[in-house]
């Protein structure tokens, strides 16, 4: 089992990190075999937005992005994990633009696309000084939960205000977090299905706006939407 968790803090000791990596302890001490990616460390561009720009070899094409960083090694990373820990601190009520730079603007369209997500259990964790830490982490952590074509598992968030003390100090918040990674553990070993997470959000989804997307993808299936459908066909998600 690999438990993955990405970082989207601008200090790898700050409140956020420290509180993420306990969730990675509580499942790395039931066995899971964990990884950290503190997204600062990689270079992580802005979008072009190949889409609107009508580029021929953007993602939705080639399954790759054509920026030459390092996220499609990070979205490989993700791909191949069971379980995925979304941590940031709250910065105004939302993730920090780096975070959101890259689980929305950079993976996203490909990803949500092609449902590459769908199956993985999700984990979201948040600081703040103020306000916003437990809207923030639970937003992360169903971002994927109503897929196009299969979804994904949300296995809880935890979001604390800590205003200007540090984590390390609140002993019980810390176990909090460590219970949250046995039980992200336990979902995955488990194969733990959440029929109602957000069931009327997949509804609409089955129901209107999949369809929508099927159109797309048949439609320009030889030309702009030519890796999501061959990603699609190759997994038996659509025909």
């Amino acid at each position: 089992m690999k438990i993955t968790a990405v970082m989207g803090s601008p200090t790898k000791d700050g409140n956020t990190c420290v509180l993420a990596r306990e969730v990675l302890k509580g499942a790395s001490d039931l066995g899971a075999q964990v990884e950290e990616i503190f997204l600062a460390d990689y270079k992580i561009e802005y979008c072009k937005g190949c889409i609107s720009r009508g580029i021929k070899d953007m993602c939705m094409s080639t399954g790759r992005c054509i920026i030459n960083d390092d996220v499609n090694l990070l979205k490989d990373k993700l791909y191949k994990s069971d379980g995925i820990i979304l941590a940031t601190p709250s910065y105004g009520i939302m993730e920090t633009a780096r975070m959101k730079n890259f689980l929305i603007d950079r993976i996203g369209m490909y990803t949500v696309y092609t449902s590459r997500l769908a199956g993985k259990y999700f984990v979201g964790v948040s600081t703040c000084g103020g306000i916003g830490a437990k809207t923030v982490a639970k937003k992360m952590a169903e971002h994927f939960i109503s897929g196009f074509h299969k979804r994904a598992f949300m296995s809880g968030y935890i979001g604390l205000k800590i205003g200007n003390e540090r984590i390390e100090n609140k002993t019980s918040h810390l176990k909090k977090a460590y219970k949250l990674g046995n039980k992200l553990f336990k979902d995955i070993d488990s194969k733990k299905k959440y029929p109602f997470q957000k069931v009327g959000d997949r509804l609409i989804t089955l129901l209107l706006v999949r369809r929508i997307i099927l159109n797309n993808i048949y439609k320009n299936k030889d030309g702009s939407m030519k890796a999501v459908y061959e990603d699609l066909a190759n997994r038996n998600l659509i025909r």
